[in-house]
């Protein structure tokens, strides 16, 4: 996915860029170009030599308008520079994507955040995920569920279905918050249902196009691969 900061208040970035660029807070908003250029190359240089990256984008939003920065290479196989149009994964941002469409479905009264998962997943009836609410799958409240998935789950619907209706939970719906990619990955899904649509369609057809995000996608398509920025291992 194609990440983007989008406009901020000037105090919070003022705070943000004083604290990660050592800049006073004040004198950040003010400074030009050329300025943040050199902030952003004192900080990112060092930071890329310390943990051996071979490349980064750096995005910041000044009153509204977005400096794009880009360091290094897309892959240590190659010598393709990063580019405003590489394509990096976002990771866990993706989280607060997928709450977003979760709001956007309750908002067109498609999706209730008091309902249980079985609502839309019918077949979680009597499962004790089915305990929870949706809201407690965004909140991260809905029972203790795990960081991740086991390794040795399949990647594919139907395991996962069968992972959420014998897993246990070891706290009632609501006590414990546990940041988790499963609590998460289950609304996705049930929001997508209440779509009517699966995960990938919903976030490229819906979500992105609402934000601008033209070169954003849950499945990079093939001719957009040559633009894509492959990780490496540690």
């Amino acid at each position: 996915m194609h990440r983007r900061l989008h406009r901020t208040s000037a105090t919070f970035l003022g705070l943000f860029l004083g604290l990660f660029l050592g800049l006073d807070a004040t004198a950040a908003l003010a400074i030009d170009e050329a300025g943040i250029r050199a902030a952003v190359d004192k900080t990112i240089g060092p930071l890329m030599s310390q943990h051996d990256i071979p490349g980064m984008a750096v995005a910041i939003t000044v009153d509204g308008r977005a400096y794009v920065f880009n360091y290094g290479f897309m892959s240590r196989r190659g010598q393709e520079p990063v580019t405003d149009h590489t394509l990096f994964e976002v990771g866990s941002v993706t989280k607060v994507l997928t709450a977003t469409l979760a709001a956007y479905a309750a908002s067109l009264g498609k999706l209730s955040l008091d309902a249980h998962p079985s609502r839309y997943l019918p077949a979680l009836k009597g499962a004790a995920i089915d305990k929870a609410t949706v809201l407690q799958l965004a909140c991260f409240t809905a029972g203790d569920l795990p960081l991740q998935f086991p390794d040795s789950l399949e990647g594919d619907d139907a395991a996962a279905l069968n992972y959420f209706r014998h897993w246990q939970p070891t706290a009632a719906p609501g006590v414990v918050r546990s940041y988790s990619n499963p609590s998460l990955a289950l609304l996705g899904w049930v929001t997508a249902r209440a779509l009517g649509q699966d995960y990938s369609a919903a976030m490229q057809t819906r979500l992105f196009p609402a934000f601008g995000m033209s070169r954003s996608h849950v499945q990079v398509p093939a001719g957009s691969m040559p633009d894509y920025a492959w990780g490496a291992s540690r």
